[in-house]
């Protein structure tokens, strides 16, 4: 059997865990890694280091697009870049696989529509939450009908004081480097309801500030490493007491000049970490969602109301310095006729609530049936995309409402 050929731009740490080597060993069978391209020697030597075997590395990557024969290529870098290297390897014959978002601004996002339809291939965007199986069963529950046309959605996600902080800590901080938290984060949650309901988001308002993090604080360094303030800080964090981080962020600092420990509360921050949203539906509905980055507690809730009853599910996590399972998960369904019904999704592992595994299998294993339409596809990753840049532009405006259509003219 020929096995399909990928190759990774990229050697970040979700791209060692959550492609290089489940792709190296679990689907070894059918799928090869044949590169790895990234800026970063120390990133690109530890991502073979996981490996059976090393492959071909590449701080060029017109030069691997050169000298390596491959079939997809899977673009896990900074958001800033994501477009570039998806446009580069449309136009050379492949199909890409992307890490959310696809980019984050408009402009980006036409050019990679524009460069998928020249090209004819294809672009794949790993929303990993449509796969875990509470989403799966609240699609499920909708598509049948059992709460009829939906008419409100109301979603609800707060990051707690350990996930929601280290974005604060890394490069996505910087507005430049993501369009912030509403396109980076939220576009997996704008992703979810879109899919959820099948429909089409159409128009934006939103309000937003920074009001924990950043010039917030009581107290400020550079980074955590030196800092003074670290014994009275309770955000202070040791990158070097994980011995993995050492070796793939402190070993690259001097190389990259990027340290995995800034201080949360760093001036140069110009990110939201708060922010409300109104959202409008092509066929009616109206979402309402809000996301905080400071909570006691991390996870999500969720409430659809539909023309015959209601849908509600509440996912309560534990510590979030690794996904654990939830202590709280229940989807209740309750008609107008006083029914109520209560299912428990199907206990995972793995990451994003056992969403990275099943979506592995659809994309490096032939012959999986999609029939609930997992697989997102370009014009998803810029429905999702396009609501938080319209966010963006609504916060600008004091609330105005944005529309999408105006972020896609010209596609």
């Amino acid at each position: 059997m020929t096995k399909k050929r990928f190759a990774i731009v990229g050697a970040s740490s979700r791209a060692v865990g959550m492609f290089a080597v489940p792709i190296a060993t679990a689907f070894s069978e059918s799928c090869e890694l044949a590169a790895l391209c990234d800026p970063s020697r120390v990133h690109m030597d530890y991502t073979n280091a996981q490996l059976p075997r090393p492959v071909p590395t590449f701080q060029d990557f017109d030069a691997m697009l050169r000298e390596v024969a491959f079939d997809t290529l899977i673009v896990v870098t900074q958001d800033t870049f994501h477009h570039e290297y998806i446009i580069k390897g449309l136009a050379a014959g492949k199909d890409v696989i992307c890490e959310k978002p696809m980019t984050f601004d408009d402009e980006k996002c036409r050019a990679i529509l524009r460069a998928e339809k020249r090209s004819g291939r294809k672009v794949t965007i790993t929303f990993n939450y449509r796969y875990a199986p509470p989403a799966t069963a609240i699609r499920r529950i909708i598509a049948d009908g059992a709460i009829g046309e939906v008419v409100t959605v109301d979603m609800h996600w707060p990051l707690d004081m350990i996930h929601g902080a280290d974005y604060f800590r890394r490069w996505h901080r910087r507005r430049a480097n993501t369009g912030g938290l509403q396109v980076h984060k939220s576009t997996h949650h704008f992703d979810l309801v879109n899919w959820i309901i099948q429909d089409e988001p159409v128009s934006v308002a939103a309000q937003g500030s920074l009001a924990f993090y950043g010039r917030n604080g009581p107290f400020r360094s550079k980074r955590c490493r030196g800092c003074p303030h670290r014994g009275r800080c309770r955000f202070y964090w040791d990158v070097t007491s994980n011995p993995e981080y050492v070796k793939f962020y402190v070993a690259a600092e001097k190389e990259t000049g990027y340290f995995r420990d800034g201080c949360v509360f760093d001036e140069e921050i110009d990110i939201e970490d708060n922010y409300s949203l109104l959202v409008n539906y092509r066929r009616g509905a109206r979402l309402a969602y809000s996301l905080q980055a400071w909570s006691p507690w991390e996870g999500y809730r969720l409430e659809v109301q539909g023309k015959k009853g209601r849908l509600e599910y509440l996912e309560v996590h534990g510590p979030s310095d690794e996904w654990v399972e939830p202590r709280e998960r229940r989807i209740t369904v309750l008609l107008n006729d006083g029914i109520r019904t209560y299912m428990v999704p199907p206990k995972a592992i793995g990451g994003h609530g056992g969403g990275d595994d099943l979506l592995r299998k659809m994309i490096f294993e032939k012959g999986h049936a999609d029939p609930l339409g997992h697989q997102a596809g370009s014009l998803d990753a810029a429905r999702s995309i396009l609501v938080g840049v319209a966010a963006t532009r609504s916060m600008q405006s004091n609330g105005a409402w944005v529309k999408i259509g105006d972020l896609l003219k010209g596609k």
